[in-house]
């Protein structure tokens, strides 16, 4: 199943149909309740730009000026100091623009494992509480619930 978490309840999840925010205002959705003892685990997918450009970004800027750094020692021009910051700040520009962009076309997962447990339910309904309609109503995040007997 596929959909938004729209509350969490003490023994299931209510499930909206709607990507839409503006859906909510309207109420234009339809809500589905899913039984803790039928959930195997959730996965939630953020598609927040930051949460999915930011940790590209920075192993980028990483790699990008150690690559900056062994080009400029392989150029030969070790006299001059004023190039290897120039050929490190262009590899972190490089590479950080690179692998951000790259970073940005996937989205983050996170994935809470239920295993049709209500005990784990319990434990773990406080984590998922930042995913729900009521409590992020900017914008929605997409989550999948899968049940173990499907």
């Amino acid at each position: 199943m596929k959909g938004v978490i729209f509350d969490i309840l003490d023994s299931a999840i209510l499930v909206s149909n709607s990507l839409d925010i503006n859906n909510y205002h309207r109420g234009r959705f339809k809500i589905t309740r899913v039984d803790a003892g039928i959930i195997d685990k959730i996965i939630i997918r953020k598609n927040n730009f930051l949460d999915n450009a930011a940790p590209g970004a920075i192993v980028g800027i990483v790699i990008g000026g150690a690559s900056g750094l062994v080009s400029y020692a392989i150029s030969g021009d070790l006299k001059d100091r004023d190039n290897v910051k120039s050929y490190a700040a262009l590899g972190m520009l490089a590479g950080g623009a690179l692998t951000g962009l790259i970073g940005s076309l996937f989205p983050s997962k996170t994935i809470i494992s239920i295993n049709g447990s209500q005990e784990q339910f319990e434990n773990i309904k406080s984590l998922m509480n930042p995913y729900t309609i009521e409590n992020n109503l900017q914008k929605p995040r997409c989550s999948k619930l899968f049940n173990p007997q499907r």
